[in-house]
């Protein structure tokens, strides 16, 4: 008993791994607040597939993903830095599936208001490390900004 508490006492900062209810709360929190490029970056797997169902985009790797998500890009931004980019109306965890339903607040784009009505839902898949190695975005991208993004 007493070499227990001695081991609590030596390693204090001893955590258990995070539970998928934990990674998917902080994957939500990071794309609301948009703010952290490397820490969103960091919960998906290198060998990640995604797909954007509407938009009929597929990618087969991070670096991809990074590039088509692009939130570095300057032509994105909040209405007012402390507003949330979506607001969560439906989240689902089963196994290693996360299924997130929402609608996106107003933001700008190229300097044009957006203020998108229609919810949209992102479908994740974890590997056993609980990092993304599949994701499935089901969003209803106005027609406007679809010629703006040159599709």
């Amino acid at each position: 008993m007493q070499f227990i508490i001695l081991i609590l006492v030596a390693f204090p900062h001893f955590k258990q791994p995070p539970t998928i209810e934990e990674v998917v709360e902080d994957y939500i929190h990071t794309y609301q607040e948009r703010d952290n490029w490397d820490h969103f970056l960091s919960l998906y797997s290198d060998s990640l597939m995604m797909k954007d169902i509407n938009l009929n985009y597929e990618c087969q790797d991070l670096a991809a993903f990074a590039e088509f998500y692009d939130w570095p890009n300057p032509d994105f931004k909040k209405v007012n830095a402390s507003d949330k980019t979506f607001e969560l109306e439906d989240i689902v965890i089963q196994d290693h599936k996360a299924v997130i339903r929402g609608k996106f607040t107003p933001f700008y784009w190229k300097e044009k208001l957006q203020d998108w009505n229609s919810s949209f839902v992102i479908v994740l898949y974890f590997n056993e490390d609980l990092r993304i190695i599949q994701q499935y975005d089901y969003i209803k991208y106005p027609t406007d900004i679809l010629k703006l993004m040159g599709q």
